[in-house]
C-alpha cells in the first residue's frame, strides 16, 4: 500500500541567483532603513561586510571571464574603488560589486526584489513615524507643511516611491490596466499631500503620460535611426546643458534668476560648487551644509542636488564617463529592441538627474545592473527583451 504524503517538501537550493537576490534584498531593505531616522548603525555595518563578502565570492565564482569582460571589470572596479577612497562614500564599493556580479540573476527578478525591499522598508519607516518610534520632521514650505515621515528630509520617500512606480511599470510592461494607473495617480496625489514636493509629483504625471502615449500605442516604434542617435546623445547633452547653465548663471540676469527660482535655488548652488571645487579625474570629497536635526541650515547653506554636477565634481571624470556610457548604451538597446517601458525609465532618470542625484542609488534604481547582462550577453538573462512569435522585437 502506497503512503500518501500529506505535506509537500520544499527545498531551497542556494544557487548563485538565489544568493544574489537574497543579498540584494537584504542590502536594499537595510539601506532604506539606514537612510531614515532609525538608529541601525551596527546592523548597517554588519550587513555591509556580509554583502561585500558574498558579492565578491559570487563575482569570482559565477562564470567564465573573457579578455574583453575582464578588462571592463578591471576598469569598473578600479574606477569605483578609487572614487570610494577619494570621496569616502563606502557604498560605491557595494554598487560596483553588485554591478560586476549582476549576471548571476535575471534582471526582472532583481527589479522585483528591489521593489519589494525598498517599498516595504519605506512603509515601515513611515508607519514608525506615525506611531512615535521615530520623529516626523515638519517643514514649512511657503504656505504648505511638508512631512519627512521618518526620514531626515521630506524629499526622501517621494524619490523612492517614484522609482518604485518605474520598477512596477517595468515588471508589468504594457499590461498595466486603467485601474492600476488610477491607483498610481492616487498614490502620487497622497505623496504630494504629505511631502508637497512638486518635482516628483509632476514627473510622475509625465512618466504616466509617456507610458500611455508610447508604450500603449503600437504604431510608435523606437527602433528608428533618429532614436538611435538620440539615445547616445541624451545623457551627454543633459550633462552639458546642466554644466553650461551652472557656469552661465548670474543673479544679475533676469532669465537666470527666474530659472533659479523655478529650480529652488539649484543653479546658484551649482555655480558656487564650481567656484569651490575643480574637476578631477577620480573625484573628491565634497563637504555639504544643508540640515541638522530636521532644521535647514540658515547660514552658509550648501548642497549639490544635481546628479550630473555632483558626479563631475564628486565622482570625477572617469566614473562620470563610465556612467554616461552605461546609461547611453542601455537607452540605445532599449530603442533597438523597441522596449518602450525600459526607454521611459531611462529617459525619466536622465531628466531627474539634472536636478537630483539618484543615478547611482541601485537599491531603488537598479537600472545599472542591466548593463553587464546586455553588454556581455551572459548571465541568466539571455532573453531580456521579449520576442513575440512573429519574430519581430517588440513589447
Amino acid at each position: 500500500m502506497k503512503k500518501i504524503a500529506l505535506c509537500k517538501e520544499y527545498k531551497i537550493t542556494f544557487t548563485h541567483e538565489v544568493l544574489y537576490l537574497i543579498t540584494f534584498f537584504l542590502f536594499a531593505f537595510v539601506r532604506i532603513l539606514d537612510t531614515s531616522l532609525l538608529n541601525i548603525d551596527f546592523l548597517s555595518n554588519v550587513v555591509f561586510i556580509i554583502v561585500c563578502a558574498t558579492l565578491a565570492v559570487l563575482w569570482i565564482t559565477y562564470d567564465k571571464v573573457s579578455v574583453k569582460k575582464l578588462l571592463c571589470q578591471i576598469i569598473i572596479i578600479s574606477a569605483f574603488l578609487l572614487v570610494t577612497i577619494t570621496t569616502t562614500r563606502k557604498y560605491l564599493l557595494i554598487y560596483a560589486l553588485f554591478l560586476l556580479a549582476s549576471n548571476c540573476a535575471e534582471f526582472k527578478k532583481i527589479v522585483k526584489y528591489s521593489l519589494i525591499a525598498t517599498l516595504s522598508a519605506t512603509c515601515i519607516v513611515m508607519i514608525a513615524s506615525q506611531i512615535g518610534i521615530v520623529q516626523d520632521y515638519v517643514f514649512e514650505r511657503e504656505t504648505e507643511i511638508a512631512h519627512s515621515m521618518g526620514f531626515s528630509y521630506y524629499s526622501a520617500y517621494p524619490y523612492i516611491l517614484m522609482f518604485n512606480m518605474l520598477s512596477y511599470m517595468y515588471i508589468r510592461k504594457k499590461s498595466i490596466t486603467w485601474i492600476e494607473i488610477a491607483v498610481l495617480l492616487i498614490i502620487n496625489q497622497g505623496v504630494y499631500h504629505l511631502s508637497t514636493l512638486r518635482l516628483t509629483y509632476y514627473l510622475t504625471f509625465l512618466i504616466i503620460i509617456l507610458y500611455l502615449l508610447i508604450a500603449k500605442m503600437k504604431r510608435i516604434r523606437l527602433n528608428h535611426k533618429a532614436f538611435y542617435v538620440g539615445s547616445f546623445l541624451l545623457y551627454p547633452l543633459m550633462l552639458f546643458i546642466t554644466v553650461w547653465s551652472s557656469f552661465q548663471y548670474t543673479h544679475y540676469n533676469l532669465f537666470w534668476r527666474k530659472l533659479d527660482d523655478i529650480l529652488s535655488g539649484r543653479l546658484r548652488l551649482q555655480h558656487k560648487a564650481f567656484d569651490l571645487y575643480s574637476v578631477k579625474l577620480f573625484g573628491q570629497y565634497i563637504e555639504t551644509n544643508n540640515m541638522t536635526n530636521g532644521v535647514v541650515a540658515q547660514h552658509n547653506y550648501f548642497y549639490i542636488d544635481s546628479g550630473f554636477i555632483y558626479s563631475i565634481l564628486g565622482y570625477g571624470i572617469l566614473l562620470t564617463f563610465i556612467l554616461l556610457f552605461m546609461y547611453s548604451f542601455l537607452l540605445f538597446k532599449a530603442c533597438q529592441h523597441n522596449d518602450k517601458v525600459l526607454a521611459i525609465w531611462i529617459v525619466s532618470l536622465a531628466i531627474f538627474t539634472v536636478v537630483n542625484n539618484t543615478w547611482l542609488n541601485i537599491h531603488y534604481n537598479c537600472l545599472l545592473l542591466l548593463f553587464p547582462q546586455i553588454y556581455f550577453k551572459g548571465g541568466r538573462n539571455r532573453r531580456i527583451f521579449q520576442i513575440p512569435k512573429n519574430g519581430r522585437k517588440n513589447i
